[in-house]
Protein backbone atom coordinates (compact mmCIF):
# COMPACT_ATOMS: atom_id res chain seq x y z
CA UNK A 1 0.00 0.00 0.00
CA UNK A 2 1.55 3.59 -0.66
CA UNK A 3 1.22 6.00 2.12
CA UNK A 4 1.91 9.56 1.94
CA UNK A 5 4.35 10.83 4.55
CA UNK A 6 4.23 14.67 5.47
CA UNK A 7 4.32 16.41 2.35
CA UNK A 8 6.06 13.96 0.20
CA UNK A 9 4.34 11.85 -2.51
CA UNK A 10 4.80 8.27 -1.56
CA UNK A 11 5.97 5.73 -4.45
CA UNK A 12 7.54 2.56 -3.14
CA UNK A 13 10.93 1.55 -3.51
CA UNK A 14 11.45 -1.62 -5.08
CA UNK A 15 12.88 -4.79 -2.07
CA UNK A 16 16.39 -5.01 -3.87
CA UNK A 17 17.35 -1.85 -1.37
CA UNK A 18 17.32 -4.52 1.52
CA UNK A 19 18.18 -7.63 -0.83
CA UNK A 20 21.86 -7.69 0.81
CA UNK A 21 21.34 -7.15 4.04
CA UNK A 22 18.59 -8.89 4.95
CA UNK A 23 19.03 -11.47 2.08
CA UNK A 24 20.96 -13.35 5.00
CA UNK A 25 21.41 -11.79 8.20
CA UNK A 26 24.21 -14.35 9.59
CA UNK A 27 26.10 -12.94 6.68
CA UNK A 28 24.88 -8.98 7.01
CA UNK A 29 25.66 -9.50 11.37
CA UNK A 30 29.27 -10.42 10.40
CA UNK A 31 32.29 -9.25 13.17
CA UNK A 32 34.25 -6.74 13.03
CA UNK A 33 36.38 -6.02 9.88
CA UNK A 34 39.95 -4.29 9.31
CA UNK A 35 39.38 -3.90 5.63
CA UNK A 36 37.25 -0.97 4.39
CA UNK A 37 34.36 -1.19 2.18
CA UNK A 38 34.26 -0.24 -1.51
CA UNK A 39 32.74 2.64 -3.32
CA UNK A 40 29.92 1.63 -6.19
CA UNK A 41 29.77 3.91 -8.92
CA UNK A 42 26.18 4.04 -11.17
CA UNK A 43 25.25 6.45 -14.29
CA UNK A 44 22.65 8.91 -14.30
CA UNK A 45 20.63 9.87 -17.88
CA UNK A 46 22.09 12.98 -19.25
CA UNK A 47 20.60 16.10 -17.62
CA UNK A 48 19.03 14.52 -14.43
CA UNK A 49 20.70 15.46 -11.64
CA UNK A 50 21.49 13.12 -7.95
CA UNK A 51 20.08 15.53 -5.47
CA UNK A 52 16.51 14.34 -6.75
CA UNK A 53 17.51 10.93 -7.00
CA UNK A 54 19.54 10.93 -3.20
CA UNK A 55 15.91 12.61 -1.88
CA UNK A 56 13.84 10.25 -3.09
CA UNK A 57 15.85 7.45 -1.96
CA UNK A 58 15.67 9.58 1.48
CA UNK A 59 11.81 10.54 1.82
CA UNK A 60 9.86 8.09 -0.08
CA UNK A 61 8.18 5.35 1.27
CA UNK A 62 10.27 1.61 0.88
CA UNK A 63 8.49 -1.22 1.05
CA UNK A 64 9.17 -3.71 3.57
CA UNK A 65 10.61 -7.12 3.42
CA UNK A 66 10.28 -10.09 5.37
CA UNK A 67 11.25 -9.64 9.21
CA UNK A 68 11.86 -5.87 8.76
CA UNK A 69 9.41 -3.45 10.29
CA UNK A 70 10.80 0.01 10.27
CA UNK A 71 13.32 1.85 8.25
CA UNK A 72 14.65 5.60 9.28
CA UNK A 73 16.67 7.61 6.92
CA UNK A 74 17.32 11.09 7.37
CA UNK A 75 19.27 13.91 5.70
CA UNK A 76 22.61 14.72 8.32
CA UNK A 77 25.23 17.18 5.43
CA UNK A 78 24.27 18.25 2.18
CA UNK A 79 26.29 20.42 -0.17
CA UNK A 80 24.49 21.17 -3.68
CA UNK A 81 26.71 23.08 -5.04
CA UNK A 82 29.80 19.97 -5.39
CA UNK A 83 26.64 17.63 -5.28
CA UNK A 84 28.02 15.57 -2.19
CA UNK A 85 25.72 14.31 0.51
CA UNK A 86 25.80 12.18 3.48
CA UNK A 87 22.30 10.53 4.68
CA UNK A 88 21.94 7.95 7.33
CA UNK A 89 19.74 4.91 7.34
CA UNK A 90 18.59 2.77 10.47
CA UNK A 91 16.65 -0.58 9.77
CA UNK A 92 14.63 -2.90 12.71
CA UNK A 93 13.92 -6.12 11.99
CA UNK A 94 12.98 -8.66 14.10
CA UNK A 95 15.50 -11.23 15.83
CA UNK A 96 15.01 -14.10 17.98
CA UNK A 97 12.25 -13.05 19.59
CA UNK A 98 13.07 -9.27 20.16
CA UNK A 99 14.42 -6.84 17.44
CA UNK A 100 18.13 -5.52 16.18
CA UNK A 101 18.52 -2.16 14.23
CA UNK A 102 21.10 -2.11 11.39
CA UNK A 103 22.29 1.63 11.24
CA UNK A 104 24.36 3.22 8.47
CA UNK A 105 25.88 6.43 6.97
CA UNK A 106 26.40 6.54 3.73
CA UNK A 107 27.73 9.25 1.11
CA UNK A 108 26.33 9.83 -2.45
CA UNK A 109 28.31 12.04 -4.99
CA UNK A 110 28.15 13.75 -8.21
CA UNK A 111 30.72 13.92 -10.81
CA UNK A 112 29.43 14.80 -14.25
CA UNK A 113 26.80 12.07 -15.34
CA UNK A 114 28.17 9.40 -12.71
CA UNK A 115 27.87 9.32 -9.01
CA UNK A 116 29.12 7.11 -6.51
CA UNK A 117 28.16 5.78 -3.00
CA UNK A 118 30.05 4.49 0.09
CA UNK A 119 29.13 3.44 3.51
CA UNK A 120 31.17 4.96 5.89
CA UNK A 121 29.98 3.30 8.80
CA UNK A 122 27.47 0.28 9.32
CA UNK A 123 26.78 -1.23 12.51
CA UNK A 124 24.18 -3.60 14.38
CA UNK A 125 22.43 -3.78 17.97
CA UNK A 126 19.55 -5.23 20.09
CA UNK A 127 17.45 -2.25 20.94
CA UNK A 128 14.38 -1.95 23.05
CA UNK A 129 10.75 -1.06 22.24
CA UNK A 130 12.17 2.50 21.78
CA UNK A 131 14.58 2.11 19.56
CA UNK A 132 17.36 2.34 22.59
CA UNK A 133 20.74 0.68 22.24
CA UNK A 134 20.58 -2.60 24.62
CA UNK A 135 24.17 -3.31 24.96
CA UNK A 136 27.14 -2.73 22.66
CA UNK A 137 26.93 -1.59 19.09
CA UNK A 138 28.98 -4.25 16.91
CA UNK A 139 30.78 -3.24 13.18
CA UNK A 140 29.31 -4.52 10.13
CA UNK A 141 32.14 -6.26 7.96
CA UNK A 142 33.63 -4.47 4.79
CA UNK A 143 31.82 -7.03 2.63
CA UNK A 144 28.34 -6.39 3.31
CA UNK A 145 28.87 -2.22 4.05
CA UNK A 146 29.69 -2.56 0.56
CA UNK A 147 26.85 -4.63 -0.37
CA UNK A 148 24.90 -2.06 1.09
CA UNK A 149 26.17 0.87 -1.14
CA UNK A 150 25.40 -1.60 -4.49
CA UNK A 151 21.73 -1.82 -2.97
CA UNK A 152 21.45 1.83 -2.67
CA UNK A 153 23.36 2.67 -6.24
CA UNK A 154 21.51 0.11 -7.85
CA UNK A 155 18.13 1.56 -6.82
CA UNK A 156 19.21 5.21 -7.28
CA UNK A 157 20.38 3.93 -10.96
CA UNK A 158 17.07 2.29 -10.84
CA UNK A 159 14.91 5.89 -10.28
CA UNK A 160 17.36 7.64 -12.55
CA UNK A 161 16.22 5.22 -15.44
CA UNK A 162 12.71 4.65 -14.79
CA UNK A 163 11.64 7.50 -13.18
CA UNK A 164 8.94 9.54 -15.52
CA UNK A 165 9.97 13.08 -16.71
CA UNK A 166 6.93 14.61 -14.36
CA UNK A 167 8.25 12.40 -11.56
CA UNK A 168 11.62 13.52 -11.74
CA UNK A 169 10.37 17.58 -11.78
CA UNK A 170 8.41 16.74 -8.43
CA UNK A 171 10.98 15.37 -6.62
CA UNK A 172 13.42 17.58 -8.06
CA UNK A 173 11.73 20.76 -7.09
CA UNK A 174 10.70 18.69 -3.05
CA UNK A 175 14.71 18.67 -2.69
CA UNK A 176 16.13 21.99 -4.58
CA UNK A 177 13.55 24.01 -2.71
CA UNK A 178 13.98 22.62 0.27
CA UNK A 179 14.55 25.13 2.57
CA UNK A 180 17.37 22.95 4.57
CA UNK A 181 18.98 22.78 0.84
CA UNK A 182 18.78 26.29 0.01
CA UNK A 183 20.35 27.17 3.70
CA UNK A 184 23.22 24.58 3.02
CA UNK A 185 24.37 26.18 -0.38
CA UNK A 186 25.75 29.40 1.98
CA UNK A 187 27.84 27.04 3.64
CA UNK A 188 29.06 24.90 0.75
CA UNK A 189 29.79 27.70 -1.83
CA UNK A 190 33.15 28.83 -1.87
CA UNK A 191 32.69 31.61 -2.82
CA UNK A 192 29.86 34.29 -4.27
CA UNK A 193 29.62 33.72 -8.10
CA UNK A 194 29.61 29.78 -7.25
CA UNK A 195 26.18 30.59 -4.93
CA UNK A 196 24.69 32.53 -7.32
CA UNK A 197 25.32 30.29 -10.41
CA UNK A 198 23.22 27.75 -8.27
CA UNK A 199 20.24 30.08 -6.89
CA UNK A 200 19.98 30.98 -10.54
CA UNK A 201 19.51 27.39 -11.38
CA UNK A 202 17.04 27.01 -8.33
CA UNK A 203 15.00 30.00 -7.50
CA UNK A 204 12.54 29.85 -4.54
CA UNK A 205 10.54 32.63 -5.74
CA UNK A 206 7.06 31.69 -6.39
CA UNK A 207 7.87 27.63 -5.71
CA UNK A 208 6.70 25.61 -3.10
CA UNK A 209 8.91 24.64 -0.25
CA UNK A 210 8.87 23.06 3.40
CA UNK A 211 11.07 23.18 6.28
CA UNK A 212 11.31 22.97 9.70
CA UNK A 213 11.97 26.03 11.52
CA UNK A 214 12.67 27.14 15.18
CA UNK A 215 9.91 29.23 16.32
CA UNK A 216 10.60 33.27 17.63
CA UNK A 217 7.13 34.54 17.51
CA UNK A 218 3.32 33.77 16.68
CA UNK A 219 0.84 36.65 15.84
CA UNK A 220 -1.77 38.75 13.75
CA UNK A 221 -0.76 38.26 9.96
CA UNK A 222 -1.18 41.45 7.73
CA UNK A 223 -1.26 39.58 4.87
CA UNK A 224 -4.76 39.29 3.37
CA UNK A 225 -6.20 36.39 3.76
CA UNK A 226 -4.38 34.88 6.09
CA UNK A 227 -4.84 34.81 10.38
CA UNK A 228 -1.57 33.88 11.94
CA UNK A 229 1.95 34.99 11.12
CA UNK A 230 4.89 32.40 12.38
CA UNK A 231 8.62 33.58 12.39
CA UNK A 232 11.28 31.57 12.86
CA UNK A 233 14.51 30.88 11.07
CA UNK A 234 16.12 27.31 9.82
CA UNK A 235 19.76 26.98 9.59
CA UNK A 236 21.91 24.77 8.77
CA UNK A 237 25.19 25.26 10.51
CA UNK A 238 26.30 28.75 11.70
CA UNK A 239 26.03 30.42 8.71
CA UNK A 240 23.59 28.53 6.74
CA UNK A 241 20.89 30.53 8.46
CA UNK A 242 17.30 31.77 6.87
CA UNK A 243 15.15 34.04 8.78
CA UNK A 244 11.14 32.50 7.88
CA UNK A 245 7.70 34.71 7.91
CA UNK A 246 5.48 32.09 7.12
CA UNK A 247 1.23 32.88 6.79
CA UNK A 248 -1.66 30.27 7.65
CA UNK A 249 -4.99 29.96 8.21
CA UNK A 250 -4.16 26.77 10.06
CA UNK A 251 -5.17 27.27 13.87
CA UNK A 252 -2.93 24.91 15.60
CA UNK A 253 -0.12 27.29 14.85
CA UNK A 254 -2.10 29.74 17.33
CA UNK A 255 -0.93 27.19 20.12
CA UNK A 256 2.81 27.10 19.06
CA UNK A 257 5.07 28.86 21.37
CA UNK A 258 8.58 30.53 21.04
CA UNK A 259 11.61 27.99 20.93
CA UNK A 260 9.25 25.45 19.62
CA UNK A 261 10.37 23.84 16.33
CA UNK A 262 7.49 22.94 13.76
CA UNK A 263 7.32 21.76 10.13
CA UNK A 264 5.81 24.38 7.71
CA UNK A 265 4.99 23.83 4.03
CA UNK A 266 3.92 26.48 1.57
CA UNK A 267 4.39 28.88 -1.36
CA UNK A 268 7.30 31.42 -1.71
CA UNK A 269 5.91 34.42 -1.79
CA UNK A 270 9.04 36.70 -1.39
CA UNK A 271 13.05 36.04 -1.21
CA UNK A 272 15.71 38.21 0.11
CA UNK A 273 19.25 37.32 -0.39
CA UNK A 274 22.25 38.83 1.62
CA UNK A 275 24.01 41.66 0.27
CA UNK A 276 27.14 42.41 -0.79
CA UNK A 277 27.74 44.45 2.47
CA UNK A 278 26.55 41.47 4.94
CA UNK A 279 29.34 39.29 6.63
CA UNK A 280 27.70 36.46 6.10
CA UNK A 281 28.18 34.25 2.74
CA UNK A 282 25.76 34.83 0.04
CA UNK A 283 22.79 32.79 0.33
CA UNK A 284 19.23 32.92 0.92
CA UNK A 285 18.62 35.71 3.89
CA UNK A 286 14.89 35.89 4.65
CA UNK A 287 11.69 34.12 3.02
CA UNK A 288 7.98 35.06 3.03
CA UNK A 289 5.79 31.47 2.49
CA UNK A 290 2.34 31.42 2.34
CA UNK A 291 0.04 27.96 2.88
Amino acid sequence: MKKIVGLVMAMLLSSVLFAGPFGDLSKTLNALSSAKSEAVSGTLPEGRELLPFVWKYVYDEPLLVDKVEKVILRMVKMNPIDNEYIFEQDVVFKSFGGHRMQSAQVSATQNGQQFTVTTLKMTACTVDGNLKPIGEKTEIAAKSQTQNSKNIAGEIEKSAKELSEEDYQKWAESAFCSLDVQAAVAVAATNKLKAKKWFSAHSLEGKKTSGSIFVSGVDESKRKGYSYKVTGVTHVGEEGEINVEFHTNDDRYADVESTQTVRISGKVAKVTYTSDYEARPYGVSSVIVEE
